[in-house]
């Protein structure tokens, strides 16, 4: 009908105010949130990084070393020129020999020995048939040289090599460990008596034990020789008393959280294609983000529903009052001009709703008046027409 009062209505103020907390609260929340953990994440992850990094290169650095200590052990043993005259010598009668054995070469290896915790014993082998086997002499005969770290010695060519394997220490043949021995020949303008003369240094297992298992808070540390075997591992989960030969690193089950680190071990020459595996568990760390992540997510959750119910109320009194006008104002498009009944608050909304009472009175008087006036004036044509 023409002049009635059309209401256009884009959107409830309760929707406004729904977009206004869904763009300028919530989508805020969420993207700090994804940022923050994702700065987090990246942060913890690259501290976990570098404290095995440099865990990595301590457990790599004490071992090398522990076995320069070996070596330097070794060369004082070679370069003896009291040993190399007892190792040239010719001895009568086993007196004799264990006569010139404790008086100098005995306590001087025990001395060698003694320069590093890490080097557990030196022993002297050469081909003099006038020697006799003594606590650190051996006589090089066919049975040192079947065994396998002379093999590998002699089939490297060099003068000094590093070699691992697992040794019978005892006579009785019932316990079996691991070995890591530093071996040198004599240096060809300083052979004695032209004879073959070996110094083998045996390192101390125990420290490099201790080494590994220094760092088992970030790995789990495999040192491996030149054949992917493993000589040592923390904790010795890999050398039992029962060791027959040593195990292959292939061997090794990984899980999926595992995460591998490889680093080569001494000098190029010396100990060639030795390395320091660690397989470090990222489940520690995995698990920590899982929880930093929860702990943002409730963070999150709680700053979200707290503001949301803060503007809920703080809000409610102007959308329950814009309802009010609202059914009001289409009341008037009905001819219904009620007044809106609320408690007076000063402001916009308040003031809004007083005027539209105003004007619903108003126009309610005047509607009543228009009818009256009409009433009459029927009244008097009515009256008219009995007159007449």
């Amino acid at each position: 009908m023409k002049g009635d009062l059309v209401v256009h209505r884009k959107g409830t103020l309760a929707k406004r105010i729904a977009f206004i907390y869904f763009f300028c609260i919530f989508l805020p929340i969420v993207a700090f949130s994804i940022f923050f953990i994702s700065s987090m994440g990246n942060s913890m992850k690259h501290e976990e990084e570098e404290n095995l990094r440099i865990s990595m290169e301590r457990a790599r650095s004490g071992l090398e070393a522990a076995v320069s200590s070996g070596i330097q052990a070794g060369n004082f043993a070679a370069m003896d020129t009291q040993i190399q005259e007892f190792i040239s010598g010719e001895y009568e009668s086993a007196l004799a020999f264990f006569r010139a054995y404790s008086s100098y070469v005995s306590l001087v290896l025990s001395r060698y020995a003694g320069l590093s915790d890490t080097v557990e014993k030196i022993m002297i082998y050469t081909d003099n048939p006038t020697l006799l086997n003594a606590a650190e002499y051996r006589q090089l005969d066919e049975n040192v040289r079947k065994q396998e770290w002379y093999k590998d010695f002699i089939a490297s060519g060099r003068q000094q090599l590093i070699v691992s394997g697992v040794d019978n220490p005892g006579y009785w043949d019932t316990i079996r460990t691991p070995y890591i021995s530093i071996v040198s020949k004599e240096i060809e303008n300083n052979k004695p008596l032209g004879r073959e003369f070996l110094v083998r240094v045996s390192l101390n297992l125990e420290s490099l034990y201790h080494i590994v298992d220094a760092e088992k808070e970030y790995f789990d540390f495999y040192l491996l020789n030149e054949h992917k075997q493993i000589v040592i591992s923390t904790g010795k989960r890999h050398e039992p008393i029962t060791l027959q030969e040593l195990k292959e690193y292939a061997e090794i089950e990984k899980s999926d959280n595992t995460l591998v680190f490889h680093t080569a071990i001494g000098t190029a020459r010396l100990m060639e294609g030795w390395q320091l595996v660690g397989l470090a568990d990222m489940g520690n760390l995995h698990q920590r983000l899982r929880v930093m992540c929860l702990q943002v997510i409730l963070m999150a959750f709680a700053c979200m529903v707290l503001s949301g119910g803060l503007m809920v109320v703080l809000t409610y009194s102007y959308t329950s009052r814009i309802r009010l006008l609202r059914r009001s104002i289409e009341n008037v498009q009905n001819r219904k001009f009620e007044q809106i009944h609320v408690k007076r608050v000063g402001d916009d909304v308040g003031d809004l709703i007083e005027a539209f009472n105003l004007m619903s009175r108003r126009i309610d008087t005047l509607v009543n008046d228009v009818h009256e006036l009409e009433i009459q004036k029927k009244t008097g044509k009515w009256n008219k027409l009995r007159r007449n």
